[in-house]
């Protein structure tokens, strides 16, 4: 049963000894990472896993040596046949019944659609609190600084919901 659990985690989950090599695994990693059965107690995991990973494995030799007790990360990798991929990998000491560490867990989950997503969101243009993409809009982002460089009254007009607070509130805080 235990498994059919840690088979079902969609992040992948990798344990390692304290020399970094290679000791389980589940199909979240043999998905993402290509591992195989020839992997387990023969690789350190730095050599299955994409260079970007390396802050990573420093993350883990430390809890290896007793001076971090986890470690939480982003990692975004480049790959011709995969595109653009972000994992967040998360590194905590592997306990035995008689908690003594015996190595390290990692959790290593698939973010690539969350960081599509902020890239998308992220290049929406912004100011102050008005969002807006369109040459419209950045017409009006460029009156509202210009006009917050004078010293005259202004009245905004529009339809309600139009975001005439919005852009008043700009005015007062350029």
């Amino acid at each position: 049963e235990l498994d059919a659990i840690f088979n079902s985690v969609g992040s992948a989950i990798i344990t390692v000894d304290e020399r970094l090599h290679v000791r389980h695994w589940n199909r979240a990693a043999t998905e993402m990472f290509g591992f195989r059965e020839s992997t387990n107690g023969h690789n350190n995991l730095d050599k299955l896993l994409p260079t970007e990973f390396t802050p990573v494995l420093e993350a883990a030799r430390g809890v290896t040596e007793g001076k971090l007790d986890r470690g939480e990360m982003r990692v975004d990798v480049e790959s011709a046949n995969r595109g653009s991929q972000s994992f967040v990998a998360t590194t905590a000491p592997l306990v035995g019944e008689s908690s003594q560490s015996r190595g390290v867990v990692f959790v290593i989950r698939d973010i690539s659609q969350l960081a599509a997503l902020q890239r998308q969101v992220d290049g929406t243009k912004k100011f102050r609190k008005i969002i807006g993409k369109s040459a419209g809009m950045q017409n009006i982002f460029q009156l509202i600084e210009d006009l917050s460089e004078t010293d005259s009254t202004v009245l905004i007009c529009g339809e309600s919901g139009t975001g005439k607070e919005l852009v008043a509130e700009a005015l007062h805080e350029t």
